[in-house]
């Protein structure tokens, strides 16, 4: 059986928002900053954002966090960016 793709919400800090692709718990993404390639990150805690878990892009700078849905490294909820 071949995993599930979904769409999921990606949110920015000024208030728009797009759409990620999540595939369990990772997710992929374009930056804004229109970088080539996409971002890639794995949910991280419930609790919120850590270094470990936090995706910077690496053309500007951005930094993003992908929320677990209910517990740590869960099954990806959305996508947000962070300060």
């Amino acid at each position: 059986m071949p995993q599930e793709q979904r769409t999921v919400p990606l949110t920015f800090l000024d208030g728009t928002t797009g759409e990620a692709v999540a595939t369990g718990n990772n997710a992929a993404w374009n930056c804004p900053c229109c970088r080539a390639l996409p971002l890639l990150g794995m949910s991280g805690l419930a609790s919120g954002v850590t270094d470990g878990f936090r995706v910077d892009c690496p053309d500007c700078g951005r930094h993003y966090y992908v929320v677990p849905d209910g517990g740590n490294r869960k099954r990806t909820l959305q996508v947000d960016q962070v300060p």
